[in-house]
């Protein structure tokens, strides 16, 4: 566990077992390296609550997991009701 500015930091922590309602009763936030390594879990777990953010960027990008890929039924299939 690191402490830097008042933050307590631990990991790596394997993807499968993390989301688990023990484990995230011991954290505030998940940082993951990859996108199926959290998003996956979190639309499982709470699909309307999730946000997604993005890191490493020069500007501030936020968005709620619940948009639509473009390989969405709707999309890949117009014709067929969703």
């Amino acid at each position: 566990m690191r402490c830097a500015e008042g933050l307590a930091i631990s990991g790596p922590l394997p993807a499968d077992t993390m989301f688990d309602a023990a484990a995230r009763a011991g954290y505030d936030a998940a940082i993951a390296m990859y996108h199926d390594q959290a998003l996956i879990p979190i639309k499982t777990i709470d699909f309307a609550g999730g946000v997604n953010v993005t890191l490493g960027l020069p500007f501030v990008r936020t968005g709620p997991i619940t948009a639509r890929p473009s390989t969405s039924p709707a999309r890949a299939w117009p014709m067929r009701p969703v």
